[in-house]
């Protein structure tokens, strides 16, 4: 890990073990000293490493690791439902302006992936019953 934040991203680095432990120069340490920094910088999302591996990893704003950022997106998409609900095409039960939830990049590109790593075919009505209309084969019975 240690290494791995040096080679990737030295300046955010060397910023945060300023920053975070207050260590001018972290060679000083010893390695299990400044591992031990690391482990511990890594988990913070104040840290500018941290920030950085997110944005690596996800292609997205670091600012989408803080779980407050996906909580006032899920308020305030609670918040639009509540007042849709309280519209005429609530009351016709039509959910054509139904308000369309905010978006979440992280969080999309995380669904995303796992879809196309998953082996859930989806089709739509029409294939669906011309899959069940073809013809069906009887097994043959097995003799013994």
């Amino acid at each position: 890990m240690l290494i791995g934040a040096l080679i990737q991203f030295p300046d955010e680095f060397d910023a945060d073990m300023l920053r975070l432990a207050h260590v001018a120069d972290w060679r000083a340490l010893g390695p299990r000293r400044a591992a031990s920094f690391c482990a511990a910088m890594i988990r913070q999302p104040e840290s500018w490493t941290a920030r950085a591996i997110f944005s690596e990893r996800t292609g997205h704003d670091w600012q989408w690791m803080l779980l407050h950022n996906e909580i006032s997106a899920e308020l305030a998409d609670s918040v639009d439902w509540l007042r849709w609900t309280k519209t005429k095409d609530a009351e016709r039960r039509s959910p054509r302006e139904m308000p369309e939830p905010r978006p979440r990049p992280a969080v999309d590109a995380i669904k995303a992936q796992q879809r196309e790593q998953s082996e859930i075919v989806l089709m739509d009505t029409d294939e669906l019953d011309a899959f069940l209309s073809r013809p069906r084969m009887a097994i043959p019975a097995e003799t013994e």
